[in-house]
Parts: C-alpha cells; sequence; structure tokens
C-alpha cells in the first residue's frame, strides 16, 4: 500500500497558544497620591521635619533652644523602558492570525511586570528583617517554612511592624506563592469554621490582620562562597549564563572573566561583568551568546552583584524572580553557592510604603519606515518610585529559604 502522506493537509490554528501572564501587585500596595501633582514636571520635593527629645528643665534656668531642620527629599521621574518590533504588511496578509495585537498585549504586560519587579525590589532597604536567626536559628539564613512555623513567621512580622509603632490598619503581604501553599496546609488541619472561610477565599483576603497577594516577582538573592581563586576553566552559572574564568586570552569568548593575581581580584571582575553585561574590557568580555539580547537585558534590568572581599563573597541580587537558579564547577570544593542564602525576599508593611508615578502608562505607537510595506509597534512607560523618610519604616522583609521551593 503506497503511503500518500504528502497529500495530507497542515492546518494552522488562528489562536497563539496561552501565555500566563505574572500577575501585578503594584498598584494595590502603594500610594500614587502624587500622580496628579507630576503629570508634567519630572521633580518633586518633599521636606520631613527633624526629630527632637524633650529637654531636662531646672528651674530658674533658661530653657536650650531646639533648632528646628527640615530635610528635603527628591523624586525624579526617569525609570524609563520601551520594547518594539515589526510586522510587514505582507506577512499580515498571508498570516492567519492576528501577531500585532497578541504580541503588542505582550509587551504592554511585561512593562508593567517591570514595574512590580521594580517596587518590590525596594524591600532590600529596610531594615526590619525576619529570618532564620529572629526565629532562633542562624543569622543571615533564609526561612524554611513549614506548617510548624509559618504562623510564627507572620505574627514575628506583625511584631516587629508593631515594636515600630506602626498602625495596624492597612497591613498587606506579598508573597510567594509556596508560602500561600504552607498556610493552607497548615490550615487544613485545623477543624474550625476559620479554616472554611480562608480555604473558600483562596488565601486571598486577611490573615492575622494582613491582607495577602501573590507574587511571581518577588526578589532573590544568592551568596557565592568563594575563598580561593579558581582556576582556568572553572565556572559558575547564574540563571543559564555560564561564566567562565580564564588565565589569559580574556578577550576571546564570550562571558570570560580574567582570573586575577588574587580571590578578590577575580571576584570583583566577576561583579563587574554582572553589573555591566554589555562592556568588554581587559577583564570581562560582553554577554552575547545565541540570544544576546534576552541575557543583555536580563542582566541589565534585574540582576546585580555585591563583592565582599572582608566576607571572600559575592551576593547576586535578582528582581522580578520566584528564585534564582545557581551552581558552579571550582577546583576549590570548599567554594559554593551557600544554600542556605539562597533567599526569597516576602513584603510585609502597611499599604502606601511607597508613593508611585506613572507619566507613561504602556500604549502601542505604530511608526511606518519610510522605505518598507509594514510597521513598526512600540511601547513604552515612564515611572518613578520613591520611599519617603515618614514611609520606609512601615515594611518588613521575611526571609525565606528558596532552595526548598
Amino acid at each position: 500500500m503506497t503511503n500518500n502522506t504528502f497529500l495530507f493537509p497542515t492546518i494552522y490554528d488562528k489562536e497563539y497558544q496561552r501565555i500566563f501572564y505574572k500577575t501585578n501587585v503594584a498598584r494595590m500596595i502603594t500610594d500614587m497620591a502624587l500622580q496628579w501633582k507630576l503629570t508634567v514636571w519630572d521633580t518633586f520635593k518633599k521636606d520631613y521635619r527633624s526629630a527632637w527629645v524633650p529637654a531636662m528643665y531646672i528651674r530658674w534656668t533658661d530653657i536650650d533652644i531646639d533648632y528646628k531642620e527640615d530635610t528635603a527629599e527628591i523624586l525624579t521621574i526617569n525609570r524609563q523602558f520601551a520594547n518594539w518590533f515589526y510586522i510587514d504588511d505582507f506577512d499580515k496578509i498571508q498570516d492567519n492570525k492576528d501577531a500585532a495585537t497578541a504580541y503588542g498585549k505582550d509587551n504592554g504586560i511585561y512593562l508593567t511586570n517591570q514595574l512590580d519587579a521594580d517596587i518590590l525590589n525596594e524591600v532590600l532597604t529596610t531594615s526590619s528583617v525576619v529570618d532564620d536567626w529572629t526565629l532562633w536559628g542562624t543569622t543571615w539564613n533564609g526561612i524554611v517554612l513549614t506548617t510548624s512555623n509559618v504562623i510564627d513567621v507572620i505574627s514575628t512580622a506583625a511584631y516587629k511592624l508593631d515594636s515600630l509603632s506602626i498602625p495596624s490598619d492597612n497591613r498587606y503581604a506579598v508573597v510567594w506563592p509556596k508560602l500561600r501553599q504552607i498556610i493552607a496546609q497548615y490550615v487544613i488541619g485545623k477543624d474550625t469554621n476559620k479554616a472554611d472561610i480562608t480555604l473558600s477565599n483562596g488565601f486571598i483576603g486577611s490573615a492575622l490582620g494582613f491582607d495577602f497577594y501573590t507574587s511571581n516577582q518577588l526578589t532573590g538573592t544568592v551568596s557565592l562562597y568563594m575563598a580561593t581563586n579558581p582556576q582556568n576553566n572553572d565556572t559558575v552559572t547564574i540563571d543559564g549564563a555560564v561564566f567562565t574564568f580564564v588565565s589569559s586570552s580574556v578577550w576571546v569568548t564570550p562571558w570570560n572573566v580574567l582570573i586575577g593575581n588574587d580571590v578578590d581580584t577575580t571576584r570583583a571582575s566577576l561583579a563587574g561583568l554582572i553589573n555591566a553585561p554589555t562592556v568588554t574590557n581587559t577583564t570581562q568580555v560582553a554577554l552575547t551568546n545565541v540570544s544576546p539580547t534576552y541575557y543583555q537585558r536580563v542582566f541589565t534590568n534585574r540582576i546585580t552583584a555585591v563583592n565582599s572581599n572582608s566576607a571572600d563573597t559575592l551576593v547576586v541580587t535578582k528582581r522580578w524572580a520566584w528564585k534564582l537558579v545557581v551552581s558552579s564547577a571550582l577546583t576549590a570544593t570548599t567554594d559554593s553557592w551557600t544554600t542556605a542564602k539562597q533567599i526569597q525576599h516576602n513584603l510585609f508593611g502597611r499599604k502606601g510604603w511607597i508613593s508611585l508615578v506613572i507619566q507613561k502608562e504602556p500604549t502601542i505607537q505604530y511608526t511606518q519606515p519610510p522605505l518598507k510595506f509594514g510597521k513598526y509597534i512600540l511601547n513604552g512607560m515612564l515611572y518613578w518610585i520613591k520611599q519617603f523618610a515618614d514611609w520606609a519604616i512601615q515594611w518588613v522583609d521575611v526571609k525565606l529559604a528558596s532552595s526548598t521551593f
């Protein structure tokens, strides 16, 4: 029997496969009261008063004068991101899908995701922390979350806010879905009406005084312990980007880092490449690869590194991440990524903790190139975020051990 498979038609669906977008929470927890004041100008100044302690009064003597002094804080709107693509008119005629609309929608959502990630990344600037040490564990380590300690974690975050005299109303928590899962497991084990109510709300509601939101765009940090100078062709990997240490010819291969005279110099060079991924110089080669634009944008917009010679560590931070996936192949067996310091930062605080001003929302713009039958489809967003002094203390960084996720 002849197999005439070449006669079988190929059917193309008119719809793209579904994309599951990350959920944004920024507008629900920020203060946008300045939005109407900054429709045109790029700078906003806000003063705060100095704080003083009352002086002891001694009878028949003059009272010391309190010299009041204002301090100015400035918000400058200069966070700007854009994306674009090209659709040819001839492709549009023959394509049975509306590619322009589909990709245009994607790009607009990716821009708002960037805004969300920037806001959630501000958690790193707080001095109020709940980590493993807070729960009588090890200093700076992340909390291994279980049903046995989840209530302690939440109540300790509440205590941190209470100890700073933060009002108990309008409190929120932006958490990784793992924390939500652990709460669900805890509640299932409790035979109470409260458990049934909580479960029916899917944990998007109030618990222990907090309104809970889940997000896949929280900030993650990891710590590389490297006390020994690496050998030629040793590697470390960060979110799929493989950095190779070389003893010479650093400029030959992308992603290379030159091994310095000592480990501190080498570690600093690795930090230099992570923080300036599009730069090639005598100690590093820019992040170009099969997908150069992707890696350059990810490391430029989302990933940073801080080197510490005193601690022999390199701390890498990524915003817009559920966790940082890392590995290493270092000759020194004592050098590696510290599992207990692979941390995801969850926010517990009071709504309005940060000011958000958006001067340009993501909106599609079509541009006709002069010598093409088609259009460039552009999208962009202009905004800034600022923690003013009166709001900066109103939130807590709850550090979870992401290595267990």
